[in-house]
């Protein structure tokens, strides 16, 4: 192929230059996962099918290089805590308002997985942000920015109708709104004492 209109050492010099732009960018992208990896996330939300969801947390990092050895995860409102699993040498507690994992040190650059069962009560698309502290052996790192692209964003997710409590059904009204038992009675007794009437009328005109 025969490229006319731009010598052929400026065609090269254009090649190597696109190169170079598409290896940074690629460069850039890698190194954008890398950091975002580096987050406490909320790794998934996955309803059983019961009423409840499980919200799997994961890190893959410490402190700046520091073991990890708990992790306070805060409940937002609307969700209440269940059940929980964790790794081996990892125990956890509940005080209603949060959950604590703590065990042995989990060293840098070795991935952990935290799982919360709970019942999640709000609405389709409302976010959930569960702010959490990382604690390691020296220092500590809290994640509890609202703003996902934030430098310590919190973990969050966003409810679908599966990972939330159902809600009861609601009672369908008649087209006219319905009527009360009492007015119901009301109607019933108006009714009667209009027949009595008109009969106690007619038996007194026939009687004339």
């Amino acid at each position: 192929m025969t490229f006319t209109g731009r010598p052929r050492s400026s065609y090269a010099r254009l090649v190597a230059r696109s190169a170079a732009v598409l290896g940074l960018s690629a460069l850039l992208c890698v190194s954008g996962a890398h950091g975002a990896s580096a987050h406490v996330l909320l790794e998934t939300a996955a309803p059983n099918g019961d009423g409840t969801t499980t919200l799997t947390f994961s890190f893959e990092h410490g402190c700046d290089g520091q073991p990890t050895t708990a992790l306070d995860v805060s409940l937002p409102d609307g969700v209440e805590a269940i059940s929980t699993t964790q790794p081996d040498g990892w125990s956890s507690t509940q005080d209603g308002a949060s959950v604590r994992w703590s065990g042995t040190p989990v060293e840098d650059g070795t991935p952990a997985r935290f799982e919360l069962v709970a019942t999640i009560t709000g609405d389709v698309g409302q976010a959930f942000v569960f702010p959490t502290t990382q604690t390691c052996t020296e220092g500590s790192t809290d994640w509890v920015d609202v703003d996902p692209s934030a430098a310590h964003p919190a973990p969050s997710f966003v409810a679908t109708s599966a990972t939330l409590v159902p809600r009861p059904a609601q009672p369908v009204a008649s087209a006219g709104g319905g009527a009360s038992l009492s007015q119901t009675l009301a109607v019933v007794g108006a009714s009667t004492l209009v027949a009595a009437a008109t009969g106690t009328w007619w038996v007194r005109r026939r009687r004339r």
